[in-house]
């Protein structure tokens, strides 16, 4: 009889974040293992409740205070002793912390972590958090972040790709009508400096300074930004060409009418909005991060801009947003790269097996 061990995920937080959504993929479609999430909480806790997964709410794994970092061992030891927990997956570097000290109470526990974005920081930290871990890269330019900057050994790394299912797009009300001859563009995103969305504001200011196209923009997302680049939009005199219209619980169900969007970040992992918005067919341009490419062939199934270059951005906006031929090629490319490199039950499987190895 084939043992399943009981899995404990431990993110941050359970709301907007692609770490959390495939938290929630993990959970709610593979059937043969029970899973537990350990989280502050988010809207996603509705879903895992659907699928019968339970959610303990923990303190912010990334506080530092002490009497915080010794509640929340307490209440994750409390979980593994109630829910028979024999593996922890991480999401989140302070995760990987919290198990370690975990596994020196609970020596057979076994321990995976997902490194859901490359980082150039916390190298002690991150060595000792991953002594004994399997380490899952989500994507070719985190695996190389992994094995180049941390200098871990190859065979500790496992490659599986980030993967989504193919949305099902809902028509909305959200959007206005759009005006005829006018382009619908788009963002979404948490609004971060790593999302770059302040470089896409100014490629907009520079396009309608040209009054070179005829374009409405929306922002997607929430974050630590928003009042500071709601302030820049007004600056730039663009508060009647820019939307911002906060985070939405299913954003691509919006995005029917938008012509096209724009990914400007500074640093990602593998992005699963990009990894949707293929599935979709819906034109992308996207800044030429490793993170990017690894998805993007330019003119192929998107386009891509150089990053941080304002002007390059604008160009490409206008490229794509006047040559209909591109568009319906990139649409017909973006399609297929999502049904042959970003094959959703292949994703599954490869977790699925992870979790049974070596507990046959």
């Amino acid at each position: 009889m084939r043992y399943t061990p009981n899995v404990l995920h431990i993110s941050r937080t359970m709301g907007q974040g692609g770490a959390e959504k495939i938290v929630e993929q993990l959970c709610c479609d593979i059937k043969n293992h029970k899973f537990i999430v350990a989280s502050t909480g988010g809207y996603r806790i509705n879903n895992l409740k659907k699928h019968h997964t339970a959610h303990y709410t923990i303190p912010d794994i990334a506080s530092k205070n002490p009497f915080t970092m010794f509640k929340t061992i307490i209440i994750l030891k409390s979980i593994i002793k109630k829910e028979r927990i024999g593996i922890i997956h991480s999401h989140h570097r302070m995760a990987a912390f919290y198990a370690q000290l975990l596994k020196m109470q609970h020596p057979k526990l076994r321990l995976i972590y997902t490194a859901h974005n490359v980082y150039t920081d916390k190298k002690k930290l991150s060595h000792f958090s991953f002594r004994d871990t399997k380490i899952i890269a989500c994507g070719k330019s985190v695996e190389k972040n992994l094995t180049d900057f941390y200098q871990l050994p190859s065979n500790q790394i496992a490659l599986i790709t980030n993967s989504v299912k193919k949305p099902e797009l809902h028509e909305t009300n959200l959007l206005p009508p759009k005006p005829k001859g006018q382009v619908y563009l788009a963002s979404i995103s948490r609004i971060t400096n790593d999302k770059g969305i302040d470089i896409f504001i100014q490629a907009l200011s520079l396009i309608k300074q040209n009054n070179s196209l005829n374009f409405h923009a929306f922002i997607i997302g929430d974050g630590e930004q928003r009042h500071e680049l709601e302030n820049q939009t007004k600056r730039l005199g663009l508060s009647n060409h820019i939307t911002f219209l906060g985070f939405q619980q299913d954003a691509l169900s919006i995005i029917t009418p938008i012509d096209i969007l724009i990914s400007p970040s500074r640093r990602e992992g593998l992005p699963l909005t990009l990894i949707e918005l293929l599935a979709i067919g819906k034109p992308v341009i996207v800044s030429d991060i490793d993170n990017h490419k690894e998805i993007i062939t330019d003119k192929r199934n998107g386009l891509l801009f150089k990053s941080e270059d304002t002007e390059s951005l604008a160009a490409q906006i206008i490229r794509l947003a006047t040559g209909l031929k591109l568009q319906s090629k990139i649409r017909q490319n973006a399609k297929s790269t999502y049904d042959h490199t970003y094959n959703y039950i292949n994703f599954l499987k490869k977790y699925n097996s992870l979790y049974g190895e070596n507990h046959a």
